[in-house]
């Protein structure tokens, strides 16, 4: 019997494109309205926490999507910062966002689970979903 080599977890930034070498951060909606062009909800310390992306929200917007914060604190005016829902290692990435970690380089990875026969039976179906989403 012989068993292919793991591929490499790649993570590429859904701002910048750029592989994501260490923390990966989720994005919320209100990123995704700001940012129409990002590829899944994955982005790198410096796309999600750097000054280049920062913005503060505006509540009177009617485009605005308000973030948990906002919600919970009713008039509190949240800021980029605010809107990134998760920080976590790649591998974890993966596991709750498999479609964004497909979407974003890891495709090959993902494949390789699958077909390794070692996930429970619900990932696997949400890692085969996020496949064949990505096409």
């Amino acid at each position: 019997m012989t068993t292919t080599a793991r591929p490499k977890l790649t993570i590429t930034c859904c701002l910048c494109h750029k592989p994501v070498r260490s923390d990966v951060f989720t994005l919320d909606a209100e990123w995704r309205r700001r940012h129409p062009d990002m590829t899944g909800n994955l982005a790198c310390r410096r796309c999600a926490l750097g000054d280049e992306n920062y913005w503060t929200c505006d509540p009177a917007d009617p485009r605005h999507v308000p973030c948990a914060v906002e919600l919970r604190a009713g008039n509190h005016h949240g800021d980029a910062w605010d809107h990134v829902t998760a920080h976590s290692t790649p591998v974890a990435a993966v596991l709750t966002d498999p479609r964004s970690a497909a979407r974003q380089g890891a495709a090959d990875y993902l494949r390789h689970k699958v077909h390794g026969g070692r996930l429970d039976p619900d990932t696997a179906a949400r890692y085969r979903s996020a496949l064949a989403a990505c096409g």
